[in-house]
């Protein structure tokens, strides 16, 4: 049961590190977009 709890906090960690780089990705490529148009 710990075993399966720091798996899954690990997993949680890196998912939620991907999705902040996501979405700067996303947004700088808007902002960069708005700057060309």
């Amino acid at each position: 049961m710990f075993l399966l709890k720091m798996v899954l906090l690990r997993n949680y960690e890196i998912y939620s590190e991907w999705v902040v780089t996501n979405t700067r990705v996303c947004y700088l490529s808007i902002f960069n977009l708005k700057t060309v148009l």
